[in-house]
């Protein structure tokens, strides 16, 4: 059971990890996750929250 976990935990990390290398602009790569995110949890409604530093 706790190989499962570490199994998804991976997938995850991997997954991100992805996204990163192969979205070209900020709002491309949140969108890969918000969708990841939505898939993996079965959640409808995800929002991240972006801070600029000015």
């Amino acid at each position: 059971m706790q190989d499962d976990v570490q199994d998804l935990k991976l997938l995850a990390v991997l997954n991100l990890l992805n996204q990163l290398s192969n979205k070209h602009t900020l709002k491309e790569y949140l969108k890969g996750i918000i969708d990841f995110l939505a898939g993996w949890t079965g959640c409808n409604h995800i929002g991240i929250r972006v801070l600029e530093d000015t």
